[in-house]
């Protein structure tokens, strides 16, 4: 599943898009490789 702020390209690379997220860290939680990390804004 897919949240508003993310994307996925046509090779499987997600992105997320920073004018979209909102900081919930909800992909966060479900990211079944870890591949995300919470950072605080610039």
């Amino acid at each position: 599943m897919l949240y508003d702020a993310i994307t996925e390209d046509e090779d499987g690379i997600a992105s997320i898009n920073p004018e979209k997220c909102d900081g919930c860290g909800m992909c966060w939680q479900v990211c079944p490789s870890k591949a995300i990390s919470m950072t605080k804004p610039v």
